[in-house]
């Protein structure tokens, strides 16, 4: 029988500690992903801090039956990814989803939404597990991930590619999309478009990581997508990020709403996959690779 959960070290009635207020909303944001998980995981906090993210692995699968289980890598550096393959067995597009901190590859909100519907119009896709930090690590650490992070999604690419899929994109989510910017400007990549869904920057970070500053040195075009009503950090970067992307000297910036939407898309997620596919289908369309 597993031991009575207790109480993680960050659920503190007193977030006084986090003085910036991006960083105050994370924190809160990752504090009720952490009731949910535990509701999911009841046996997780038994365990050692180092265990967290391999427990949240192995109760997903087990509690949540996502279907299309892959582990990838090996001994300690295995982690889970979850493949839902196209309708159309001919596709040979694919997308990785990166989902944001303190989430998980089959994340409810968004992230769940993104792998199955995506299918439906001819983009396999894979939701990758990035590196989650158990709750009493402090957020600011997520900026050393990146390294983790960035051997995960190596595998997955050569995981589609050699599945033959030749039009392999990321669709990143938050501080998904930063990590998937970070990867593109510091490796080599057969990925050959990025779409950043809610993009900021995450000044908490340690060591710091400046998103919009990065966004011009990506080659592969971009799709910048975010909600009319989405968090105070996107909307208050939207000119910034338009700045970087347009100064690209190589492919393409594009940057689009879904209006009406509030932050992580409820009820309008089908058509931020349709917009996503229409754009992905048009770029490849004109610009054979």
């Amino acid at each position: 029988m597993c031991p009575t959960v207790e109480r993680p070290p960050c659920f503190t009635d007193n977030m006084s500690q986090y003085s910036n207020p991006l960083e105050l909303d994370v924190m809160k944001s990752i504090m009720l992903g952490v009731v949910i998980l535990t509701s999911v995981i009841p046996c997780a906090w038994a365990n050692s801090p180092a265990d967290y993210e391999k427990q949240l692995m192995l109760r997903l699968v087990a509690d949540r039956s996502p279907g299309g289980a892959v582990w990838l890598g090996s001994g300690r550096n295995t982690f889970l990814s979850l493949y839902r393959e196209a309708t159309d067995l001919n596709s040979k597009n694919a997308a990785i989803i990166l989902h944001s901190m303190g989430m998980h590859a089959d994340w409810p909100d968004l992230i769940s939404p993104l792998r199955k519907h995506l299918p439906e119009t001819g983009w396999t896709s894979l939701s990758v597990q990035l590196p989650v930090l158990s709750p009493e690590i402090g957020i600011a650490e997520y900026g050393g991930t990146f390294i983790q992070a960035n051997r995960r999604i190596r595998m997955a690419v050569r995981y589609l590619l050699d599945k033959d899929y030749s039009n392999i994109v990321f669709i990143g989510v938050g501080f998904g999309a930063t990590t998937a910017v970070q990867y593109l400007t510091t490796s080599g990549s057969a990925v050959k478009a990025l779409v950043g869904i809610s993009m900021h920057n995450h000044d908490f970070l340690k060591p710091k990581y400046n998103l919009v500053e990065n966004l011009s040195d990506i080659k592969q075009p971009v799709l910048d997508i975010y909600a009319g009503q989405d968090g105070s950090a996107v909307m208050d970067s939207i000119y910034d990020r338009r700045l970087a992307g347009s100064n690209k000297e190589n492919k393409s910036y594009d940057q689009k709403v879904i209006q009406y939407a509030s932050q992580y898309f409820p009820g309008k997620e089908t058509e931020l996959v349709n917009e996503i596919v229409r754009w992905l289908d048009n770029w490849f369309s004109e610009n054979e690779i």
